[in-house]
């Protein structure tokens, strides 16, 4: 989990990890929790976004596409998404595909690119540009490489 906090003083969390009561007080203290990131079509990357959002009703959520749009599951697996997603999908405030341009309410903070790897992997990395940290995000080392190349150059 990575979290980050924007100009306007919003928290800006990726890949959320399992809130107990001590993570969430952290959270807490350091702000509002603004924006929870689901980046990666993997598990890891989005298991506890519901339990995120449920604890922080205000914040916007944003994802890869995949996760959203693709609820039939792999054959033979049974599909742990659907019960996730369909919590995230009854929310008032609905989430938000990322694409490969950064929301506005980012403040402009960050870059973003989505890389897919066709139905099974699908990834979103992100330069912080004022801190000009390397990418956040799911990606491996390689691909990496060619997203700092590409967004400097």
């Amino acid at each position: 989990m990575t979290v980050v906090r924007l100009r306007d003083g919003g928290l800006w969390v990726h890949s959320p990890l399992a809130l107990t009561p001590e993570c969430e007080e952290q959270l807490r203290r350091l702000g509002r929790v603004a924006h929870v990131v689901l980046p990666c079509t993997s598990p890891e990357h989005w298991y506890y976004g519901p339990r995120f959002v449920q604890a922080f009703p205000e914040c916007a959520v944003w994802t890869v596409p995949e996760i959203l749009y693709s609820e039939k599951g792999l054959p033979g697996f049974k599909d742990v998404r659907t019960p996730a997603i369909q919590a995230l999908k009854r929310r008032d405030r609905a989430p938000q595909s990322l694409n490969d341009v950064p929301p506005p309410e980012w403040g402009g903070q960050f870059e973003v690119a989505v890389l897919s790897g066709g139905p099974l992997f699908t990834a979103a990395a992100f330069l912080h540009k004022p801190s000009g940290a390397p990418p956040v995000g799911p990606l491996p080392a390689p691909l990496r490489c060619i997203y700092l190349y590409v967004a400097v150059s």
